[in-house]
This record gives C-alpha cells, structure tokens and sequence, in this order.
C-alpha cells in the first residue's frame, strides 16, 4: 500500500500535561446584550517535540487538537495540527492565552489568527486567518487538564461513553437479513477480513502490517500497525503527534493532495479506542467515515510509540445504509504482525480486537453464522433473521428450498 499509510510519530511524555479546551468563549467585559462567541476548536499545548519538528525552540501558543464541524474555525479554514502563535497581531502564550483573547469578541465579530502549518514536504509556513465567532449554544466549558493515558493524546472526555451506541453516535445500523460472507486473505496470507464475496483486498504489505479492502459501490475499509522510534519525528515531521498523522493519511498528502477534512466529535470506548468520525468534502465523491485508533509505548523507546489503527469510510451518500457493513468489515480485519507485546498472550482470553468486534457487532445488531454442512458463513440480523419458534429451536435459519435450516453461530472453522 502506498506510503502514506504507514503509522506516524507519536511522542510520550509523562510530564506532558495535554490540556483540551472546548473554545466556547465566554464573552468578559461586554455588554450584557451581546451573545457570545464560538470558535469551535480543541486546543492543546505546544509539546516540546512539535518545537523541535517547527525549528524554533522557544515557540509559544496552542495546537489545534480537533475542528469540530460547521464551526467558526472549521468555516475558515483551521485545521488540526495547526500551530496557533498569534491572535490579533499579538502573540498567545498558551492554549488559556489564546482562550482569554477570543473570548474578548463577541458572536459576529473577526478574531486574527497567526498560525503555522505543514506544507506537503512536511515544512512549516506561517498563515493568517480571520475566523468569523459563531453563537454559542451551550454554556462556557471549563478548562480542566487531562492526563495523558500512555502515548495517546485523549478524546476531551477520558472517560469511556460506551452507552453512545453506534446507531445514536454514527447515524448506522446494519439492515441486511443472512448477508453470505467470506473470508478475503491477501496474497501473502498475513491479513484476512471477513466480508461480502463482492469485496476485495486492493492494497497489502508483504509483512502484515496494512491492508485495504474495499466493494465496488466505493465503500473501504483500512487496518495498519507501525512502530515509530523517537527520533523518526526530526526526519518525519507529519509524524508529530498520533493525530497529526493521522491528518496526514487521511489527507493524502503524500500523494500530493491535501483534501479537506471536517472531524466530528471524537469518542474513547471501553477498550481505550478512540474513534473520530470524519468527512471529505472536496473529493469525487464526498466521503463519511470513521477512525478506530489505539497508541501504545515503544519498548525500550520512551520517546516511540506504536499506533494501530483501522479507517473505514463509504461514499457520503451511502454511509446510513452501508456505513455499518463497511465498519463491520473494518473490525474483522486481522494481520499477523506483532508490534507491542501480547496482553492475552497470559491467559486472558480473547483478545482486544475481538472484544471490541464482538461489542459492535452487538450494537449494529448483528452476529455471526455458519452453515455447518457446507462451512458458508453470513452476518444475520437479530430482528429479522432469529426465530424463536423454529423447527429445531430457537436460532438463525436460513431457507434452504422448502425448508429452513439452523446455523450454528460464530465463523465456523
């Protein structure tokens, strides 16, 4: 696959302290009639190794963490990984500082940002905008620090929401009744998925560690795993931080694009995933999809990280009906290669990756099936395809001509 793909730099540091704000600016020293203004940001601190990926030493601000969608900063043209240095021809100290002087404006009223961005080559250029503040609706946030959790840079929530189901959270469900599936291997056999017979895998590495899988209504489905050592950043600046590479790929920089990306709000489940929907709105055509990504330490490298992370996406139009196939297809996926050390290799059980399919699957309302004279295989719909009253008890069925045969559940052999 191309190289793009490949995981990115993400740094550790136990003294960090990432701080996330919620820029719903609280309008001080203004007239009481005057609403108040929304940029719609999160920001983080500058970390030391974003100073060192920039080349000045002593650089002060605020990291644009996430933009969230349709906001002030979204509209005019912030993007995360952006370095905010100044605001109205002022410079910011921190990501308070930069809090504190937008929430001097009212909601109507033009804030001057200084920033700096990547370029393509991964060189940084200074840019100004004039973000427009929007109307807050709802009440001030307060700022509060997060502590790191490993390598990862966390959602503005640390704690799990797993009651936001996937039909509230992603707008999906699946809605397909005995979907036959089958096993796609790719050539070198270090990578499978479980998917549709019309899907196919379309990119792979011969060491398992990336895989692209996709149908041909456009839907597609990405799993990869890198290992980064620390000091891939001075040579690799895209790699700065998890979710600047991540940017990155999705962006398909290093084609040559830079397509625009609106980001929803990001969620951690119960198994330390963070999933971050996403939009592309400028490619042919537009697409909605999500992130499913995990950062773990590099042994014997403090400054090193390992991502592993899964992209799934369908063209925008189809993403409420084939959205939950496509992110079915994405957790299926499993590759051979072993970046970090085992947690289930002691005797726990299943591993991550399958308890975090088997509690979607859940949600989307669909489980498992095999025929266990011939070994096919479907995903079946618990509202339509489970009877309770079948001929040989309770369970899925299939109609096999006149008659309805029992399933066994799971994949089978």
């Amino acid at each position: 696959m191309d190289e793009g793909r490949r995981p990115y730099r993400a740094h550790r540091n136990a003294m960090k302290r990432l701080l996330l704000l919620l820029v719903l600016v609280v309008v001080t020293g203004l007239a009481a009639n005057q609403p108040q203004g929304m940029l719609g940001v999160l920001l983080g601190e500058i970390t030391p190794q974003m100073k060192w990926a920039a080349g000045i030493p002593q650089l002060s601000g605020a990291v644009v963490q996430q933009v969230l969608p349709n906001g002030a900063g979204a509209r005019a043209g912030l993007q995360p990984g952006d370095l905010i240095i100044g605001v109205d021809d002022l410079a910011v100290a921190s990501p308070e500082d930069v809090m504190q002087r937008v929430g001097k404006h009212a909601s109507g009223k033009a804030v001057g940002f200084v920033i700096l961005r990547r370029d393509w080559q991964g060189r940084f250029q200074q840019f100004q905008l004039r973000p427009i503040l929007l109307p807050a609706t709802t009440g001030p946030v307060p700022v509060q620090p997060v502590p790191p959790s490993g390598s990862a840079i966390p959602p503005p929530s640390s704690r799990a929401e797993p009651a936001r189901s996937t039909e509230v959270w992603l707008g999906i469900k699946f809605a397909g009744s005995a979907l036959p599936l089958k096993v796609h291997f790719n050539q070198y056999r270090t990578c499978y998925a479980v998917a549709p017979a019309d899907w196919f895998i379309y990119g792979h590495r011969r060491e398992g560690d990336a895989v692209d899988i996709g149908a041909p209504d456009g839907s597609a489905a990405s799993w990869f795993s890198l290992g980064v050592a620390g000091v891939a950043i001075k040579f690799y600046p895209q790699y700065a931080t998890p979710e600047t590479y991540l940017h990155y790929t999705l962006t398909d920089r290093a084609q040559g694009h830079n397509w625009h990306i609106t980001y929803g709000q990001p969620m951690r489940d119960d198994l330390g995933y963070i999933w971050q929907p996403y939009e592309k709105d400028d490619t042919v055509p537009p697409f909605k999809g999500v992130v499913i990504y995990r950062v773990f330490p590099a042994p014997g490298d403090p400054l090193g990280y390992v991502l592993i992370s899964r992209m799934i996406q369908t063209p925008k139009q189809t993403w409420e009906l084939k959205g939950a196939q496509a992110l079915l297809v994405g957790l299926s996926i499993r590759c051979n290669v072993q970046l970090r050390p085992s947690p289930d290799s002691a005797g726990r059980g299943r591993s991550d990756e399958d308890k975090e399919e088997s509690t979607y699957n859940q949600q989307l309302g669909t489980e498992y099936a095999h025929n266990p004279e011939t070994g096919d295989m479907y995903w079946m719909n618990r509202a339509s395809d489970w009877h309770e009253t079948g001929p040989d008890g309770p369970g899925y069925y299939i109609r096999s001509g006149n008659e309805l045969k029992k399933l066994d559940p799971g994949l089978g052999r």
